[in-house]
């Protein structure tokens, strides 16, 4: 009698490995590819962040400055720029630009090339007001390098932009 002898244990043992490393490198793959979904939100947050606490400083310097001159005199603050960190073209800080304009009747004598004059029934007699614009620009390092990597020049790359109006009774 000839006995036969079927042995399915090794090759199912393999089949049953080759899927656990399949399973186990897909989940990996997901686990990688959330992180780093994560850590860019994470970063786009932390800009737009720091962009909004920017130009709430810069509004309050503006309107300091608004207020420590007379808008009677021909002295006024229209504008207020900087940058803040190394280098805000190669997406290392911001560039920020404040323009103030000036609401009042006609006494108002700060009439730049961003100031309003308005009549008597826009505001009541010897009232001014100033008006400011703060924007916020910054660069995205990771479009950057993306850009740059492609054979682009960092004029290809776009500013983000933060804006911020306020109306400050002066």
């Amino acid at each position: 009698m000839i006995q036969l002898k079927i042995t399915m244990k090794p090759a199912f043992s393999m089949i049953t490995a080759i899927f656990v490393i399949l399973l186990l490198s897909t989940v990996g793959a997901y686990i990688v590819n959330t992180a780093g979904k994560m850590v860019k939100t994470t970063t786009i947050q932390y800009y737009k962040e720091q962009s909004s606490l920017l130009a709430k400083s810069y509004t309050e310097l503006a309107i300091m400055g608004a207020l420590s001159n007379s808008v009677t005199n021909t002295n006024c603050l229209e504008t207020i720029n900087g940058d803040v960190g190394n280098n805000p073209e190669n997406g290392e800080g911001y560039r920020i630009e404040t323009r103030l304009s000036y609401i009042g009747d006609e006494t108002l004598a700060c009439t730049g090339t961003d100031s309003i004059i308005s009549n008597e029934d826009t505001t009541p007699e010897n009232q001014f007001y100033v008006m400011v614009d703060v924007f916020v620009r910054y660069r995205d390092f990771d479009v950057i390098g993306a850009i740059l990597d492609g054979g682009g020049d960092l004029d290809d790359v776009p500013w983000v932009t933060y804006h911020r109006r306020t109306l400050q009774r002066l």
